[in-house]
């Protein structure tokens, strides 16, 4: 364990938003919701308020479980415990903004940071627990889990991208109704990505005779829970159908190409890049 410690940099956390932030941004200018979020996560611990003090207190004790050099952890339990914002709860009641929402974007921008790197996911999780435990049993609709998105699935990226869509189908509804809307066809293109993604995986790892894996079981609940979602409530919807495609239609993979396909333009120079 103490050499992942030592092969993980700060470069992980404080160079998010030169990364993976600002390459979505262009990609999905349309999920600024998450963007937003995304970067408020990944804030400096240089910046943070008067709540710090406690923070620091807190990892210090949670961190004395981790072997070797924990600089790394450290600064990550900071900022989760800032995101997760126990604190905040207890000294100035501010709850409104913790909710599922906010712990599921949580729970991707920490699949972001850690994906390219052996992590001990035990200590991740403490740090969870230790928030929980502070907000307490009063608090639980405020509280949040580690998803553990990196084990849980395979191909977590492409489960990322399909929760998204879920979560903020309402922004996508109001964007595809408006057919001269700027993001109009990234909109569509990133549905269509969404449905390719869908079938892929569905008909590899969830139809007999299917691919074993050890996380075949939550991804194909998770990809059921997409579709059950993507038919009835953006699929049905009967002023956007004849612009999306169907789960269902046994068409191949569906290639929608806009105009300004900045995708293609983005994507080598960040091929390999390490976050």
């Amino acid at each position: 364990m103490k050499d992942s410690i030592q092969k993980i940099t700060t470069y992980n956390i404080e160079k998010l938003r030169g990364s993976i932030l600002i390459i979505k941004i262009i990609l999905y200018p349309f999920l600024d919701k998450i963007w937003t979020l995304y970067d408020e996560f990944n804030e400096s611990i240089d910046n943070l308020d008067h709540e710090k003090d406690d923070s620091v207190s807190m990892c210090k004790l949670i961190m004395g479980k981790v072997p070797g050099n924990n600089e790394w952890y450290n600064k990550l339990c900071i900022k989760l415990i800032r995101n997760l914002g126990a604190f905040s709860i207890i000294k100035n009641n501010d709850k409104n903004k913790y909710n599922i929402e906010r712990c599921k974007n949580i729970n991707s921008w920490l699949y972001y940071i850690i994906k390219n790197n052996e992590v001990h996911q035990g200590v991740i999780t403490d740090i969870f627990t230790q928030s929980n435990n502070l907000m307490g049993d009063h608090n639980i609709k405020h509280q949040c889990s580690n998803y553990l998105y990196k084990d849980k699935y395979i191909n977590p990226d492409q489960i990322i991208k399909l929760i998204n869509l879920e979560d903020y189908m309402n922004d996508f509804l109001s964007i595809l109704k408006d057919n001269n809307h700027k993001n109009h066809c990234l909109c569509r293109k990133f549905i269509f990505d969404c449905v390719n993604i869908y079938k892929k995986m569905y008909k590899e790892y969830c139809t007999v005779p299917y691919k074993e894996h050890i996380n075949r079981t939550d991804t194909c609940d998770k990809l059921s829970a997409f579709a059950s979602a993507y038919m009835p409530f953006i699929f049905s919807n009967e002023s956007i159908r004849s612009k999306i495609p169907s789960l269902d239609a046994a068409e191949k993979e569906l290639i929608l190409t806009c105009q300004t396909d900045i995708g293609n333009q983005v994507m080598k120079p960040v091929q390999g890049e390490k976050l």
